[in-house]
């Protein structure tokens, strides 16, 4: 079994990306094998946690499967943007997906870098 170091230790404690789908392949590989979720842990650089939750999320009927896991993942990430999007206090601020405040300040930035090129322009045709 190759040996993963936790990058979380040497940066601190920063959270971990959530699972890939090949990892999740692979837990349902290990699992078909009897591993435990300790030894998957191992095996993959996870905390044993992450794997036990995992099972217990993407499990019907005891047995586990790599796609319900995925497909959860991205329902729970899609429910949670719209979440954030429709929050009260946030619709100010956020407008299709896209930070207004943001938006506002390129656009500012954009018309300060015109407003010197037009300078330079007529600077230059008046020279001419």
């Amino acid at each position: 079994m190759e040996e993963k170091i936790d990058k979380r230790l040497i940066r601190g404690r920063k959270q971990a990306p959530g699972l890939s789908f090949e990892e999740r392949k692979t837990i349902e590989k290990f699992l078909k094998e009897k591993w435990s979720c300790s030894a998957i842990g191992k095996s993959l650089g996870r905390g044993k946690n992450t794997i036990v939750t995992e099972v217990r999320r993407a499990s019907i009927n005891g047995k586990y499967s790599a796609k319900i896991g995925q497909r959860l993942t991205e329902k729970r990430k899609r429910e949670g943007y719209e979440k954030m999007v429709n929050h009260p206090n946030r619709k100010r601020f956020v407008k299709g997906g896209i930070n207004v405040i943001t938006l506002n300040k390129r656009i500012e930035n954009l018309e300060n870098q015109l407003e010197i090129i037009i300078d330079f322009l007529k600077e230059n045709m008046r020279g001419s």
